[in-house]
């Protein structure tokens, strides 16, 4: 019976760490679920498809390859215009031909997927700072801060969004 105290605290800030990436993930889920697309999810989705699809990185060049690509990994199947038959005006372009396009491939299936990665990438991110945090300052810092970053209200409600916020 000692052993098995003495096994549990040492491992409690794993447990601790399993409940708070618990109570992230329900709580991500939550935002993802009630929310419809922002402003700017479609044009970053969109960004994501073009650059995964057709190689062009022109719609959204600041976001970078990796987070595009990211983001665009579940909807592979996805059918989408080439970016060379679209017009300048991006706003406007979506509205007309890329919205509808997408709404027939089932529109709400698209977000959620894409949001589903950008919440993949949240958790790891917050599971690195454990660990970092871990090995720097030890158990207790490195739960507390795990703790603060799970709650943080930027990361809940954006954390599982398709945007570069």
């Amino acid at each position: 019976m000692e052993f098995i105290k003495e096994q549990f605290s040492h491992r409690w800030h794993f447990f601790a760490v399993a409940a708070l990436v618990a109570a992230q993930i329900a709580l991500m889920g939550l935002f993802m679920a009630n929310v419809s697309p922002t402003y700017d999810e479609p044009a970053i989705l969109m960004a994501s498809l073009n650059t995964i699809k057709n190689h062009d990185y022109t719609i959204s060049p600041e976001v970078g390859p990796f987070a595009l690509g990211w983001l665009a990994l579940p909807n592979l199947g996805v059918k989408f215009i080439p970016v060379k038959a679209m017009d300048s005006n991006v706003p406007e372009v979506f509205q007309n031909k890329v919205y509808p396009l997408l709404k027939k491939q089932g529109l709400p299936g698209i977000f959620n997927s894409a949001r589903c990665m950008t919440a993949i990438l949240n958790i790891a991110c917050g599971l690195l700072m454990f660990f970092v945090a871990l090995n720097v300052l030890g158990r207790l810092p490195a739960v507390l801060a795990h703790g603060l970053y799970c709650f943080l209200p930027v990361l809940l409600s954006n954390g599982a969004l398709v945007t570069t916020d």
